[in-house]
């Protein structure tokens, strides 16, 4: 099976399920703003309640790290993931145009000019199909 570098966009709930899920077969970089957000996935702490999260970074050999650092992490990527949050208002309205818009601008500001494969949080189960599990 091929090994392939993954960068993961986002370190919530469905980025860090998707980074902790890939770096079991696969080098993954989780791509974060916040320096304790990155501090926590590299000491191999939790940023959410979840048990299978929690037990897969204590337990499992994970190749998995994370960075500030978006350029570095999406220019040598063979696969970039946004998982961009979904904003929901007091009214419960869903808006996830704001952050997707925001997420693939922070993207192409970063990337290089090589091709990358963008994967959007509703297609990543045909992304883990295709990457032979």
């Amino acid at each position: 099976m091929k090994n392939y570098k993954i960068a993961v966009a986002g370190s919530g709930y469905v980025g860090l399920s998707i980074a902790t899920l890939l770096s079991q077969h696969h080098k993954v970089t989780a791509v974060d703003i916040v320096p304790e957000k990155v501090e926590m996935i590299n000491n191999r702490n939790s940023l959410i309640q979840d048990d299978y999260i929690e037990k897969y970074l204590a337990e499992k050999d994970l190749d998995l790290t994370a960075t500030l650092d978006a350029k570095a992490a999406y220019s040598t990527a063979d696969f970039v993931v946004i998982a961009a949050p979904t904003n929901v208002y007091s009214t419960n309205r869903i808006d996830v145009a704001t952050s997707k818009r925001a997420y693939f601008a922070h993207f192409t500001r970063h990337r290089n000019s090589s091709h990358l494969t963008v994967a959007r949080r509703y297609d990543f189960e045909r992304l883990y199909k295709s990457l032979n599990f």
